[in-house]
Parts: C-alpha cells; structure tokens; sequence
C-alpha cells in the first residue's frame, strides 16, 4: 500500500511540475487552473476547472477563482504570457 501511495505521489508531482513549466497555475486540487492572458491592455488570469467543456471566466491577478468573471467577448483576450 505504501508502495503505491509513493508512486502516485511521484506521478502526481512529475505532472504538476509539467503544468508549472507551461506558466499553468494550480489554483485548487478540485482541478481548478489559471494561465496568463491579456485583456484591455492588462495582464489577466484565464481560469478553467476540469469540468468545463471550454474557458468561461477569468480573474484579475491576486483575486481568487471564486472572483472570476464571465468572458463575454473571446477575441478581446489576446495570446498568453508563457515564456
């Protein structure tokens, strides 16, 4: 049993070590992420949770997924930041 709660630790861990090289952000262990974006001239987060088909929301920097706001307009968020 504790053989295997290691390994899935260590997959776990090499996973979010992908998602953090990518510039994606673990907002939740409920499968909640945020990534960088422009909109209106400002550094953004898009957000996303598992369970969505598609990107819904996004938050400004420093507020929390349950702050998020609906994106009513796709093409006014542009690129990413992820070097």
């Amino acid at each position: 049993r504790q053989r295997h709660i290691r390994q899935l630790s260590l997959a776990i861990q090499q996973q979010l070590r992908e998602l953090l090289l990518l510039d994606i952000e673990i907002q939740s262990a409920e499968g909640v992420v945020a990534f960088k974006s422009r909109f209106e001239a400002r550094s953004v987060l898009l957000c996303w949770r598992w369970d969505q088909d598609r990107i819904i929301a996004y938050h400004e920097l420093g507020e929390s997924f349950s702050e998020r706001k609906a994106i009513v307009d796709g093409s006014l968020f542009t690129g990413d930041e992820v070097n």
